[in-house]
């Protein structure tokens, strides 16, 4: 996990490991050192990330067309803010 006090930068858990809780460990522990709110970025096409950070009170506030990034495919900037 690569993080700010307002940026979720990276989020990573390996294949095997994935539905054993690290992935929400570790974002508790950016939401606990984070100044209050948190945004970060999914790929529209990986339904599980965003499907991910939605049960963990992210909510979506903007989409990006696909030119807008190097990898050409369409992300989803989250938000999350303390108490709500």
């Amino acid at each position: 996990m690569a993080t700010t006090p307002h940026t979720v930068a990276q989020l990573y858990v390996g294949v095997g490991e994935i539905g054993q809780g690290i992935g929400a460990r570790l974002l508790a522990l950016a939401k606990a050192e984070s100044a209050g709110s948190l945004h970060l970025y999914a790929f529209a096409r990986n339904v599980a990330a965003c499907r991910f950070y939605e049960r963990h009170g992210f909510r979506e506030v903007e989409r990006q067309s696909p030119s807008e990034n190097m990898y050409r495919l369409q992300a989803i900037r989250y938000l999350w803010q303390r108490g709500g």
